[in-house]
């Protein structure tokens, strides 16, 4: 990493701050939503012709007792998944979501996963991801509101409650790639793509995301359009393949080293010095009557399946729009019908 010259910038676009990570380029990269749209965030494969429906298999809980659906108020969520066995033995996926997070009955916390090489290291990160997370937003809400008595000179308090979620992600990423070191993770690893929604004093909601790796949440809007909320770390991304480049690494196929298709991710250790964890950051406040769903997904779905494909889907059928559960179980279906040859995974929360 000595080669590296990190340069780090906030850039608001679109009412969302995002925090770049630049490596030793000149001028500024746009944020995802502003990013010309690649291959991967296109329809890959003509949708077959098969007429019987494709069986998806729902979640029959979050992995903390929570069932499918489960409601909040006028907040819904639901979680479907499917090893698609056409192409996959083994499902690698893994996710997370919580009500009432660390201690905050308004905050929630989910999350996809998505392994490879096996699930020795996305059966950890799901185990143990959001309790390292935790720990880091209890330390930080300690230091920020005890900042009240600070200087003049620094930040106004509403400002670091705006963002003191995302250095906490960027602590708990480390934080629990170093965890899976010592697991000698060295040829498994898992993407993630984590979101922290709550709720702050003012009375407005935010939402705050990481990610590493090609994992991806976008924020669907009432007129139709969606916004990006994450960046996908590929080694096909020139801005990726660059800092692979300066890294001491290469990418031949659109692989790093020749071999890994993502470029971020948690393990890995065998390529650590070129496949980094740092996670891209971003804050958005939520628009009331205006965003209306998260959806949070793995490859499988968002190979096939562009964003605005995603939430096009979700507003133009009532029975998706109002139902959460059922929105992610067609989701599903819909990629693996136009040709998905991954585990598919897709989490999709209903704002109002």
């Amino acid at each position: 990493m000595d080669a590296v010259e990190d340069r780090k910038q906030a850039v608001e676009f679109d009412g969302v701050e995002y925090k770049e990570t630049q490596v030793g380029v000149g001028g500024r990269s746009r944020p995802p939503s502003s990013l010309p749209r690649r291959a991967g965030d296109t329809v890959q494969v003509e949708r077959t012709a098969a007429a019987a429906p494709v069986p998806v298999t729902p979640a029959t809980s979050s992995g903390d007792g929570l069932t499918p659906a489960m409601t909040l108020g006028t907040l819904s969520y639901g979680f479907a998944e499917d090893t698609n066995e056409r192409y996959r033995r083994t499902n690698e996926d893994g996710h997370k979501f919580i009500f009432g997070f660390a201690g905050r009955a308004d905050d929630m916390f989910f999350a996809i996963y998505d392994g490879h090489g096996g699930r020795e290291a996305v059966s950890e990160v799901e185990r143990r991801f959001h309790e390292v997370f935790a720990e880091e937003l209890s330390r930080e809400r300690q230091a920020v509101e005890g900042a009240s008595g600070s200087s003049a000179a620094s930040p106004p308090l509403s400002l670091e409650r705006t963002r003191y979620p995302e250095r906490c992600f960027q602590r708990a990423y480390a934080r629990m790639d170093s965890e899976l070191e010592t697991q000698r993770c060295l040829y498994v690893g898992s993407t993630s793509i984590t979101c922290l929604l709550r709720r702050d004093e003012d009375g407005r909601r935010y939402l705050h995301t990481a990610n590493a790796g090609d994992s991806r949440a976008i924020l669907v809007r009432r007129d139709g359009n969606a916004l990006r909320l994450s960046y996908d770390h590929k080694a096909s991304d020139e801005n990726e393949a660059r800092r692979v480049s300066d890294s001491g690494g290469f990418v031949v196929c659109h692989r790093v080293l020749g071999v890994l298709a993502v470029s971020r991710a948690f393990g890995d250790f065998a390529m650590k010095h070129v496949v980094i964890s740092e996670p891209f950051t971003s804050t958005h406040v939520i628009e009331e009557g205006v965003d209306t769903h998260v959806v949070l997904a793995c490859d499988g779905l968002f190979d096939v399946l562009s964003d605005e494909q995603v939430a096009q889907m979700i507003l133009s059928d009532t029975r998706m729009r109002e139902n959460a559960q059922y929105a992610a179980e067609r989701l599903v279906r819909r990629a693996l019908e136009d040709g998905s040859t991954d585990n598919v995974s897709c989490l999709v929360v209903k704002l109002d």
